[in-house]
């Protein structure tokens, strides 16, 4: 062997045992102690994007680490420009003080998704949920186990975490939402007991499901068992770590469908209520509505309903912020009407007196307070 081919040799033996070397010190780094608003600051939470040529100080715009750590760049994630902070973004990594590491080179991929947009499953598509309630749901194939970040806020009187999309599962993930788990499994076990027999024991009654009020009753709380059945299997899927196709879709769906379902039957039945009460009230004889009129307002109610929550759901679970806004404008044109409605039915029975309050009618003054 001649001395080219020979230092050709030491050279490229060299380069890999470096090269082998730098991926066994990346391996001690850790994405998930990246404490960088920058980029994720613009929907709350943590990322490893800093502003090219920042410093490290507690600003959204540089490269901040936790536990120690301290930020090295990738070179394998290209830089972004924001509009929003007005400059361009590295993606860095952090690794212990003590590995000397000064560049993540560009043979090594992120362990996390650099990304929320498009890898995120959950409602708004932000990494931020309250699995199990909401999916920390992820819909990439190579990044598709969720990781708690530390970051938490409070929504709607429920704790959420933010997540990111990684390559392997958490090991504490599970113990991290225990509490939320049995809360949730209990919630839906007691609610869906409840309105079980509620629904059985109406229809299994013959004098009962002839009667158009109880099956107002029936089909304004069935989407809530439904929704109390899907609420225990989202939670088994998430603890687990195991993400079905759609989940996210199908589980969003079921449960605004129980929200618009049971806001549009309501207001039917406080208008067939109405409506008697007027007629009532000007000696005019009256009636029920019929079962077969019901039964054509629930089908009204719930063809509605039915494809209207599933295209909120759809949006909502595409991480498209401008898919999000349609998202909301469909939630909005649904709650609107019914909402308003009740209250116009309650100020007007307020204000003719159709309702005393003691007698016969007593039990419908308390339905309309």
């Amino acid at each position: 062997m001649s001395s080219s081919h020979l230092q050709l040799v030491l050279l490229t033996t060299s380069h890999l045992l470096a090269q082998a070397a730098q991926a066994s010190s990346a391996e001690q780094c850790d994405e998930l102690m990246c404490r960088s608003p920058g980029l994720y600051g613009l929907h709350g939470g943590y990322g490893c994007w800093a502003l090219v040529g920042s410093d490290p100080t507690p600003s959204a715009d540089a490269p901040l680490c936790d536990g120690g750590y301290v930020a090295v760049p990738m070179e394998n994630v290209p830089q972004v420009q924001s509009y929003e902070f007005g400059g361009n973004f590295n993606y860095y990594t952090c690794c212990p003080s003590t590995s000397n590491i000064t560049t993540i080179p560009a043979e090594i991929e992120p362990f996390c998704a650099p990304f929320w947009n498009g890898f995120c499953g959950d409602q708004g598509g932000d990494c931020i949920a309250d699995a199990p309630g909401e999916p920390m749901a992820c819909l990439d194939d190579i990044y598709k186990y969720p990781h708690k970040t530390g970051y938490k806020l409070l929504s709607n009187a429920w704790l959420h975490s933010q997540y990111r999309c990684c390559k392997d599962p958490q090991e504490n993930f599970r113990s991290s939402i225990f509490v939320q788990e049995i809360f949730l499994l209990v919630f839906g076990i007691i609610s869906s007991i409840l309105t079980f027999t509620i629904v059985a024991g109406i229809l299994l009654s013959k004098m009962a499901r002839k009667e158009a009020f109880n099956l107002y009753v029936v089909f304004a709380i069935l989407g809530e068992f439904f929704a109390s059945l899907i609420s225990i299997l989202v939670g088994s899927f998430v603890t687990s770590q195991i993400f079905p196709p759609k989940l996210c879709e199908v589980s969003r769906t079921v449960a605004i469908f129980d929200i618009y379902s049971g806001l549009w039957m309501n207001a039917i039945t406080i208008r067939e209520v109405l409506m008697i009460l007027l007629r009532s009230k000007q000696a005019l004889r009256t009636s029920p509505p019929t079962v077969r009129k019901s039964l054509l307002q629930v089908l009204f109610v719930y063809f509605l309903a039915g494809g209207t929550s599933s295209s909120t759901a759809i949006f909502d679970c595409s991480g498209d912020p401008n898919k999000h806004l349609l998202a909301a404008t469909i939630t909005t044109v649904m709650i609107i009407p019914p909402v308003t409605y009740v209250v116009y039915a309650g100020i007007r029975v307020w204000k003719q007196q159709l309702l005393p309050k003691t007698g016969r009618t007593r039990f419908l003054y308390i339905y309309f307070l």
